[in-house]
Formats: C-alpha cells, structure tokens, sequence
C-alpha cells in the first residue's frame, strides 16, 4: 500500500501513513498524529478523496 494518499480539500490537508502511524497535515508540517491503525482510518481516508467535507462525511 502506497504511504502517500490523495491530498484533500485543495491541498490545505494531506494525509500520510507509515506502518501503524497516520500523519494529518498542512504542506509538510504534521499537526495531528493518530498512532494505532484501525479500519475506522482506513474507512475515514477513503471518505477523503477530494470532494467531500466534513459535514457530510458525519
């Protein structure tokens, strides 16, 4: 699996993953690191895929 996912929201957010590790960022500056992969991460990337907000991904 690729470590690098689709930017999101017209880049302002990027999401990395290594190993059990998902990395939410600005640019190249983590602000938010969630360790421990689950599905529900899994699931919540591939909600992510450009076109939907938050709103609608409650």
């Amino acid at each position: 699996m690729d470590n690098y996912f689709p930017k999101w929201n017209q880049d302002r957010i990027v999401y990395q993953w290594k190993n059990d590790r998902l990395r939410i960022g600005a640019d190249d500056v983590d602000v938010l690191e969630i360790t421990g992969y689950s599905d529900f991460w899994s699931d919540l990337i591939s909600c992510c895929n450009g076109i939907n907000s938050f709103e609608e991904i409650k």
